[in-house]
């Protein structure tokens, strides 16, 4: 992979979450969760996120960080779509198992992008640069939706949805055979 495609990959990421991160609590709020609930929602979110995080990158290391990340945007489709509702209990899975999909983005794609840049840490710091331009993007772009579109509340699920499916899409579409053959495991990551 390229600098110029590791920064767009960085640029999904950060869109990503910045589709969902900062209408999490209003979408809380609108999905009928009493306010004294927030906190420990958050924490639990942080929770598994802290928890899941590792795992992710375990398993990257075993069956291929670029698969794992495939694995990771596609299950955020439908997870990013479950905030469209304002239904609670659709709610409190979403946020959860949001928390369960997007800890694999930050350490698979840090992981693939350092091993393509051969550790080059400056090229690293500019590629990374993508992810925050993109979550302040995505948080711009999706805040103005929901104030100028019909998406309004929807906005942020149907922008991650589709975030995630770009995501999952152009990293396959680089992984080629890889997903079916099993190739492409950490070892050989580097070669292509």
């Amino acid at each position: 992979m390229t600098s110029g495609i590791l920064a767009l990959l960085m640029l999904i990421r950060g869109s990503a979450f910045g589709a969902i991160a900062p209408f999490a609590t209003v979408l809380a709020l609108r999905a009928g969760l009493p306010a004294g609930l927030l906190g420990p929602v958050a924490a639990a979110g942080a929770v598994v996120t802290l928890v899941m995080s590792p795992l992710w990158g375990s398993a990257g290391d075993r069956r291929g960080r670029r698969r794992m990340l495939v694995l990771a945007f596609a299950l955020g489709i439908p997870v990013s779509a479950a905030f469209a509702p304002p239904w609670l209990a659709l709610f409190l899975v979403a946020y959860l198992a949001w928390a369960v999909v997007s800890s694999a983005f930050m350490p698979l794609v840090d992981s693939v992008s350092l091993d393509r840049l051969g550790g080059s840490r400056s090229r690293y710091a500019r590629v990374r640069a993508g992810a925050s331009a993109g979550y302040i993007i995505a948080a711009l772009a999706v805040g103005a939706a929901m104030t100028v579109t019909s998406l309004a509340w929807a906005a942020p699920g149907v922008a991650g949805a589709v975030l995630c499916a770009i995501g999952a899409g152009g990293v396959a579409a680089r992984l080629r055979g890889e997903l079916r053959t099993g190739t492409g495991l950490a070892g050989t990551e580097g070669a292509s």
